[in-house]
């Protein structure tokens, strides 16, 4: 069963505040962090990887895809 597509979309910080916070008061400290996510990712200082989650977890970690795909039901 196909349950839908996710897509990206990139969107603007006060964007992603919004959407994270709508219906509910703003956490400052956690809109401060998504800031910073957006940050970062612009200047492209979140494109590398490393092995250090295996490393201290003796696990491979979940790709972006593969976690979306378990936790599918929270994307719709």
């Amino acid at each position: 069963i196909r349950l839908g597509q996710v897509r990206y979309e990139q969107i603007s910080a006060e964007q992603w505040i919004s959407d994270v916070f709508e219906g509910t008061q703003v956490i400052p400290f956690l809109a401060q962090h998504l800031e910073g996510v957006v940050f970062d990712h612009e200047k492209e200082m979140m494109a590398g990887t490393n092995d250090l989650v295996e490393k201290i977890s003796g696990r491979r970690p979940m790709s972006v895809g593969e976690f979306v795909e378990k936790h599918r039901e929270a994307f719709q």
